[in-house]
């Protein structure tokens, strides 16, 4: 009787953990209910099933990224678009990055930026500041001008 009901407990404790760590990424409604119901125990064990959990399947490709913040820059903004000259297209998050830390930043910063940018939440002035903030660093960072 112990073993059964010790055996019972595991399986019902690697479910909710399987369930909550397996919906990180692309939840469907099903797994968002089930983190909702799950996630008090498993927040026990620091798996947070939070917006921004760091835990997704992901093959490091750009697909894998939910949003990319790309921008054109170009070495003068006095020149006329037809004449313009493309001095670098910078994105973000970098491919090139190997610090965990920063990827993670700018990762975070496109979905914030898709997230304001999106009708249905309508804050495009948040994103037009972020992006802008954005840009202007870029911009002197390698020497473009507005």
């Amino acid at each position: 009787m112990g073993r059964s009901i010790l055996s019972l407990l595991l399986v019902i404790h690697f479910f909710c953990v399987f369930t909550v760590v397996g919906s990180t990424y692309l939840r469907s409604a099903l797994q968002s209910r089930l983190v909702s119901i799950f996630g008090v125990y498993t927040e026990l064990f620091a798996f947070d099933p939070g917006q921004f959990t760091p835990y997704y399947y992901t093959h490091g490709l750009v697909r894998d990224d939910d949003a990319v913040f790309s921008l054109d820059l170009y070495p003068a903004g006095d020149v006329p678009v037809a004449q313009r000259q493309l001095l670098k297209t910078v994105a973000l998050p970098d491919r090139s990055s190997t610090w965990l830390s920063e990827r993670q930043r700018t990762i975070r910063l496109a979905r914030q930026l898709a997230y304001f940018a999106d009708p249905e939440i309508d804050r495009d002035d948040l994103a037009a500041e972020i992006a802008r903030g954005v840009a202007g660093r870029v911009m002197r960072e390698h020497g473009a001008q507005a």
